[in-house]
This record gives structure tokens, sequence and C-alpha cells, in this order.
């Protein structure tokens, strides 16, 4: 929700089917997630289906945005 581009309201996602349940069952089957840290602190979140090759969500705190990967 705290994004600077493609904002949809908390609703928005069950609205289509997308909840703690459908999501948690996609992790076990075909999707596979993951987190950034630099020096301990989250600073992004990436999403993706395995089993098609796509890439769901890329997601980085917007004071990072456009930062180079030497941030440690």
């Amino acid at each position: 929700m705290a994004v600077t581009e493609n904002i949809v309201s908390r609703e928005f996602p069950t609205s289509i089917g997308i909840t703690v349940a459908s999501q948690t069952a996609a992790l076990v089957t075909t999707h596979h997630d993951g987190l950034c840290e630099v020096n301990g602190g989250i600073v992004g979140f990436a999403s993706g289906n395995r089993s098609k090759g796509e890439l769901a969500v890329i997601a980085v705190l917007s004071d990072l945005e456009g930062k180079n990967s030497n941030l440690a």
C-alpha cells in the first residue's frame, strides 16, 4: 500500500481473490518470495511464479529507488 506506482486500496487484492490463504497456497506450490536486506533492515521484496517463470512483484523502499547495489 506504500508504493508510488500501481497504488491500490487494502480491499482490492481480496476483491480479486488475493488473500493470505491464497498466497500461502501459492508459496507451497508455484510461487517464491524473497526479501532484500541492507544493514539488517528489509528494504525490498520480490515475488514470482516459478512454474510460469513470471515475476509478479518487485518492490523497494521509495528512498532507495534508483540507487545502485552497493548500499552496504
